[in-house]
Protein backbone atom coordinates (compact mmCIF):
# COMPACT_ATOMS: atom_id res chain seq x y z
CA UNK A 1 0.00 0.00 0.00
CA UNK A 2 1.38 3.40 -0.88
CA UNK A 3 1.84 6.18 1.83
CA UNK A 4 -1.64 8.33 1.84
CA UNK A 5 -0.93 11.84 0.19
CA UNK A 6 0.02 14.46 2.15
CA UNK A 7 -1.97 17.92 3.08
CA UNK A 8 -0.28 21.36 2.35
CA UNK A 9 -0.23 22.08 5.93
CA UNK A 10 1.79 18.89 6.29
CA UNK A 11 4.51 19.77 3.93
CA UNK A 12 4.67 23.11 5.81
CA UNK A 13 5.49 21.50 9.25
CA UNK A 14 7.80 19.03 8.05
CA UNK A 15 9.70 21.77 6.35
CA UNK A 16 9.64 24.28 9.32
CA UNK A 17 10.19 22.12 12.00
CA UNK A 18 13.62 20.90 10.50
CA UNK A 19 14.09 24.70 10.85
CA UNK A 20 12.80 25.04 14.32
CA UNK A 21 14.77 21.88 15.46
CA UNK A 22 18.21 24.00 15.14
CA UNK A 23 16.92 26.23 17.95
CA UNK A 24 18.69 25.42 21.55
CA UNK A 25 15.30 26.57 23.06
CA UNK A 26 13.33 23.65 20.78
CA UNK A 27 10.24 22.28 22.40
CA UNK A 28 8.07 20.31 20.32
CA UNK A 29 4.75 21.15 22.00
CA UNK A 30 5.74 24.98 21.15
CA UNK A 31 7.31 23.93 18.19
CA UNK A 32 4.02 22.91 17.09
CA UNK A 33 1.78 25.69 18.63
CA UNK A 34 3.41 27.98 17.01
CA UNK A 35 3.39 26.29 13.42
CA UNK A 36 0.33 26.37 13.78
CA UNK A 37 -0.53 29.93 13.98
CA UNK A 38 2.17 30.62 11.39
CA UNK A 39 0.28 28.75 8.99
CA UNK A 40 -3.00 30.33 9.77
CA UNK A 41 -1.30 33.76 9.29
CA UNK A 42 0.17 32.62 6.15
CA UNK A 43 -0.73 34.37 2.88
CA UNK A 44 1.04 32.89 0.42
CA UNK A 45 0.43 29.05 0.52
CA UNK A 46 0.55 28.32 -2.90
CA UNK A 47 4.38 26.72 -2.86
CA UNK A 48 2.48 23.90 -0.34
CA UNK A 49 -0.46 23.79 -2.13
CA UNK A 50 1.85 22.83 -5.37
CA UNK A 51 3.48 20.25 -3.33
CA UNK A 52 0.41 18.81 -2.21
CA UNK A 53 -1.20 18.30 -5.34
CA UNK A 54 2.32 16.59 -7.00
CA UNK A 55 1.89 14.18 -3.46
CA UNK A 56 -1.56 13.53 -4.83
CA UNK A 57 -0.74 13.20 -8.41
CA UNK A 58 1.86 10.42 -6.83
CA UNK A 59 -0.68 8.55 -4.63
CA UNK A 60 -3.02 8.46 -7.82
CA UNK A 61 -0.22 6.57 -9.69
CA UNK A 62 0.89 4.62 -7.04
CA UNK A 63 -2.86 3.32 -6.33
CA UNK A 64 -3.36 2.41 -10.07
CA UNK A 65 -0.32 0.88 -10.77
CA UNK A 66 -1.23 -1.53 -7.41
CA UNK A 67 -5.15 -1.94 -8.84
CA UNK A 68 -3.35 -3.04 -12.63
CA UNK A 69 -1.64 -6.02 -10.24
CA UNK A 70 -4.87 -7.25 -8.76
Amino acid sequence: MPTKKLSPYVFFVKERHEQMKKDADYRFEQAMKKLSVEWREMTDKSRYLQMAEQDKVRYSDDMARIQELK
